[in-house]
């Protein structure tokens, strides 16, 4: 009766299982139930399987991910301002109105009660990469803006470049909106709300924080600007940017052609894409969680059972019939490798 389905075929492995509760909660369940097993210290090799244990792993994933890859984009991003600007005002600002952005999107998804989810997590890494851009075209702006007053120059700059940066904005922010009515998936309509959220907070501070913090620090300093040549070439503008600039005005062609090229090639693309919902996948093959599910696919035939219920008079031949040709299905189903089936039956004459 047990082999196959609780004790493996070649009688090495064997499952200790457990229900719980449904209206418990799962994950708190499954976290306590793995520490005091594991504080038992068994000599036998211990493997943890089943949908509470990997969302706690993928939890625990998405925590570590968040603590190291955000100070890495933060350095990135800044090591890329730095070159650009050249200036610690062009570093700093985008860096922190980014910040600001995430640390309020964050906020507001705490207070509104929502979670992080295997989505969601990447909303940090987005902000700092899209919410620094509004306040670096702003910079740019004000500081191609010249005027015998630094006031006025920010005001003439901000004027300019308002209507841009909030075109730029609202279209990211309603693609991420889209994700709301075009997903039926929880998770992807919670990342595309609060992604728009911390865009339009972005959008926000760069057309008003950035420009106050410049003007509060240009009081008392020196209110005379005029143009002037640089003095020292830009190697971003100079030597990157100008020559490519210079190749696509003397070659539209080859421009549009290449283009029409890699969209028709990305276009012929999607046909090929897979779709994938198994969660194994989402760690490395050497993670402890994969190698648990790896371990119940192989012995058990994986951590998901599947149980079938039969509800009518077990004496009848139609639904005994019903029955057989059930178990037949599930035997050759290709998704469905160890057959173990539970029948519970609701006797009752009809």
């Amino acid at each position: 009766m047990y082999k196959g389905a609780i004790v493996s075929e070649d009688g090495t492995a064997t499952l200790i299982m457990f229900t719980v509760l449904q209206d418990a909660d799962k994950q708190s369940v499954a976290n306590e139930a793995k520490n005091k097993i594991v504080a038992l210290n068994f000599p036998e090799k211990l493997y943890f399987g089943g949908l509470p244990m990997l969302m706690n792993d993928l939890s625990d994933l998405i925590v570590g991910d968040m603590i190291w890859l955000i100070p890495v984009a933060f350095l990135l991003i800044a090591l890329v301002l730095l070159i650009s600007f050249r200036s610690a005002k062009g570093v700093i600002l985008p860096l922190l109105i980014a910040g600001i952005a995430v640390i309020w999107t964050l906020g507001i998804m705490v207070l509104a009660g929502f979670k992080l989810t295997m989505v969601s997590y990447d909303i940090p890494i987005i902000l700092l990469a899209v919410g620094s851009a509004y306040t670096i075209h702003v910079i740019n702006r004000i500081n191609q803006a010249y005027e015998n007053n630094r006031k006025e120059a920010i005001v003439k700059a901000i004027s300019y470049i308002a209507l841009p940066v909030f075109l730029a904005a609202g279209t990211t922010a309603i693609g991420f909106v889209s994700f709301i009515f075009g997903s039926y998936l929880t998770m992807i309509r919670d990342f595309g709300l609060f992604a728009a959220f911390g865009v339009a907070i972005s959008f926000l501070l760069s057309i008003t924080f950035v420009p106050a913090v410049i003007s509060a620090f240009s009081i008392n300093k020196n209110q005379d600007y005029e143009e002037s040549e640089p003095t020292q070439k830009s190697i971003l503008s100079d030597y990157l940017l100008k020559p490519l600039v210079a190749f696509l005005i003397k070659h539209p062609k080859y421009t549009l052609t290449s283009w029409a090229v890699l969209i028709l090639l990305s276009i012929a693309g999607m046909f090929f894409i897979k779709t994938s919902v198994n969660m194994t996948e989402y760690f490395k093959t050497d993670n402890p969680s994969r190698e648990s599910e790896t371990i119940m696919q192989k012995k058990f035939g994986g951590s998901m059972p599947v149980f079938i219920s039969f509800k009518g008079d077990m004496q009848s031949p139609d639904v005994l019939k019903t029955m057989i040709k059930t178990e037949n299905y599930m035997k050759q189903h290709p998704d469905i490798s160890n057959n173990s089936i539970s029948c519970r039956s609701d006797r009752r004459n009809e």
